[in-house]
Protein backbone atom coordinates (compact mmCIF):
# COMPACT_ATOMS: atom_id res chain seq x y z
CA UNK A 1 0.00 0.00 0.00
CA UNK A 2 2.93 2.51 0.91
CA UNK A 3 4.80 1.71 -1.90
CA UNK A 4 1.68 2.33 -4.41
CA UNK A 5 1.22 5.67 -2.69
CA UNK A 6 4.84 5.95 -3.20
CA UNK A 7 4.36 5.68 -7.07
CA UNK A 8 1.19 7.24 -7.16
CA UNK A 9 3.18 10.58 -5.47
CA UNK A 10 6.09 9.98 -7.40
CA UNK A 11 4.06 9.91 -10.89
CA UNK A 12 2.36 13.17 -9.63
CA UNK A 13 5.38 14.87 -8.90
CA UNK A 14 6.67 13.61 -12.47
CA UNK A 15 3.67 15.19 -14.02
CA UNK A 16 3.96 18.52 -12.54
CA UNK A 17 7.53 18.78 -13.20
CA UNK A 18 6.93 18.10 -17.02
CA UNK A 19 4.05 20.05 -17.19
CA UNK A 20 5.98 22.93 -15.25
CA UNK A 21 9.04 22.75 -17.77
CA UNK A 22 6.31 23.02 -20.89
CA UNK A 23 4.32 25.89 -19.39
CA UNK A 24 8.41 27.43 -18.86
CA UNK A 25 9.29 26.76 -22.55
CA UNK A 26 5.87 27.83 -23.82
CA UNK A 27 6.37 31.01 -22.21
CA UNK A 28 10.24 31.55 -23.19
CA UNK A 29 8.97 31.73 -27.05
CA UNK A 30 6.02 33.52 -26.15
CA UNK A 31 6.34 36.98 -28.56
CA UNK A 32 6.95 39.03 -25.76
CA UNK A 33 9.77 37.59 -24.73
CA UNK A 34 11.46 36.49 -28.20
CA UNK A 35 11.12 40.45 -28.99
CA UNK A 36 12.77 41.78 -25.77
CA UNK A 37 16.03 42.70 -25.63
CA UNK A 38 17.74 42.37 -28.78
CA UNK A 39 18.76 45.17 -31.36
CA UNK A 40 15.93 45.06 -33.58
CA UNK A 41 17.69 46.65 -37.14
CA UNK A 42 15.41 46.89 -40.27
CA UNK A 43 16.71 45.12 -43.36
CA UNK A 44 13.76 44.52 -45.43
CA UNK A 45 10.60 46.90 -46.14
CA UNK A 46 8.66 46.33 -49.24
CA UNK A 47 5.31 47.49 -50.45
CA UNK A 48 2.36 45.76 -52.15
CA UNK A 49 1.42 47.00 -54.66
CA UNK A 50 3.79 49.16 -55.99
CA UNK A 51 4.21 52.78 -55.56
CA UNK A 52 4.52 55.16 -58.24
CA UNK A 53 7.86 57.55 -57.19
CA UNK A 54 8.79 59.78 -60.07
CA UNK A 55 6.78 57.39 -62.58
CA UNK A 56 8.35 54.16 -61.83
CA UNK A 57 6.47 51.55 -60.03
CA UNK A 58 8.55 50.78 -56.62
CA UNK A 59 8.24 47.79 -53.85
CA UNK A 60 11.61 48.03 -52.21
CA UNK A 61 10.87 50.99 -50.03
CA UNK A 62 13.98 50.29 -47.95
CA UNK A 63 16.35 50.83 -51.55
CA UNK A 64 15.46 54.30 -50.72
CA UNK A 65 15.95 54.32 -47.22
CA UNK A 66 18.81 56.81 -46.99
CA UNK A 67 22.57 54.94 -45.80
CA UNK A 68 22.24 56.96 -42.22
CA UNK A 69 18.86 55.28 -41.31
CA UNK A 70 19.74 51.65 -42.17
CA UNK A 71 21.91 51.20 -38.89
CA UNK A 72 19.29 52.54 -36.80
CA UNK A 73 17.75 50.10 -33.95
CA UNK A 74 15.44 49.77 -31.03
CA UNK A 75 15.52 47.80 -27.98
CA UNK A 76 12.38 46.42 -26.46
CA UNK A 77 12.26 46.19 -22.93
CA UNK A 78 10.49 43.64 -20.46
CA UNK A 79 8.87 46.48 -18.86
CA UNK A 80 7.26 47.72 -21.79
CA UNK A 81 9.56 50.57 -22.73
CA UNK A 82 11.64 50.47 -25.99
CA UNK A 83 14.70 52.87 -26.97
CA UNK A 84 15.19 53.60 -30.72
CA UNK A 85 18.61 54.52 -31.43
CA UNK A 86 20.17 56.48 -34.64
CA UNK A 87 22.78 54.17 -34.86
CA UNK A 88 26.47 55.33 -35.71
CA UNK A 89 25.63 57.34 -39.03
CA UNK A 90 23.20 60.48 -37.86
CA UNK A 91 21.04 61.90 -40.66
CA UNK A 92 20.94 65.14 -38.93
CA UNK A 93 23.20 66.40 -35.99
CA UNK A 94 20.54 67.78 -34.44
CA UNK A 95 18.72 64.20 -34.07
CA UNK A 96 18.71 63.21 -30.66
CA UNK A 97 20.59 59.81 -30.12
CA UNK A 98 17.71 58.15 -28.55
CA UNK A 99 14.31 58.47 -28.38
CA UNK A 100 12.23 56.75 -26.01
CA UNK A 101 8.90 55.08 -26.37
CA UNK A 102 6.34 52.05 -25.36
CA UNK A 103 5.54 48.66 -26.68
CA UNK A 104 2.87 46.52 -26.27
CA UNK A 105 1.67 43.29 -28.04
CA UNK A 106 -2.37 42.66 -28.11
CA UNK A 107 -4.22 40.22 -25.89
CA UNK A 108 -4.46 37.23 -28.58
CA UNK A 109 -0.69 38.43 -29.63
CA UNK A 110 -1.63 39.22 -33.23
CA UNK A 111 -0.60 43.28 -32.87
CA UNK A 112 2.36 45.04 -31.97
CA UNK A 113 1.62 48.15 -31.00
CA UNK A 114 4.76 50.76 -30.92
CA UNK A 115 4.08 54.67 -29.64
CA UNK A 116 7.32 57.03 -30.36
CA UNK A 117 6.93 60.93 -29.52
CA UNK A 118 3.26 60.12 -29.13
CA UNK A 119 2.98 58.34 -32.14
CA UNK A 120 1.19 55.10 -31.86
CA UNK A 121 1.26 52.64 -34.64
CA UNK A 122 -0.55 49.22 -34.99
CA UNK A 123 1.68 46.54 -36.35
CA UNK A 124 0.06 42.92 -37.56
CA UNK A 125 2.58 40.53 -36.29
CA UNK A 126 3.48 37.94 -39.35
CA UNK A 127 5.93 36.33 -37.61
CA UNK A 128 8.84 36.34 -34.86
CA UNK A 129 11.34 34.02 -33.82
CA UNK A 130 14.62 34.36 -31.93
CA UNK A 131 16.32 36.60 -34.28
CA UNK A 132 14.09 37.98 -36.59
CA UNK A 133 10.49 39.90 -36.33
CA UNK A 134 8.31 40.18 -39.53
CA UNK A 135 5.47 42.75 -39.16
CA UNK A 136 2.84 44.43 -41.37
CA UNK A 137 0.97 47.41 -42.30
CA UNK A 138 -2.13 48.56 -43.79
CA UNK A 139 -2.50 51.84 -45.13
CA UNK A 140 -5.13 53.28 -47.35
CA UNK A 141 -4.53 55.69 -49.49
CA UNK A 142 -6.64 58.39 -51.39
CA UNK A 143 -6.37 59.71 -54.64
CA UNK A 144 -8.08 61.08 -57.05
CA UNK A 145 -8.35 58.22 -59.23
CA UNK A 146 -9.95 56.47 -56.42
CA UNK A 147 -8.39 54.59 -53.01
CA UNK A 148 -5.92 52.05 -52.53
CA UNK A 149 -4.99 49.81 -49.85
CA UNK A 150 -1.35 49.33 -49.54
CA UNK A 151 -0.04 46.66 -47.47
CA UNK A 152 3.91 47.60 -46.02
CA UNK A 153 6.03 44.67 -45.06
CA UNK A 154 8.92 45.17 -42.18
CA UNK A 155 11.65 42.16 -41.37
CA UNK A 156 13.63 43.06 -38.55
CA UNK A 157 17.22 41.28 -37.41
CA UNK A 158 18.41 41.04 -34.17
CA UNK A 159 21.76 42.65 -34.55
CA UNK A 160 23.89 41.38 -31.18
Amino acid sequence: MIRALRQILQGAFFLLLITGNMMCDKGKDSPEMLLTGKQWTLNDWSVSPPYEVDGEMITDLYALMPECAKDDFMVLNNDGTLVKDNGDLMCSENDPQTTDGTWNISADRSILRINLEGDETEYSIVEITDDSMILSLKKVIDLPSGSTTYVQSFTYMDME
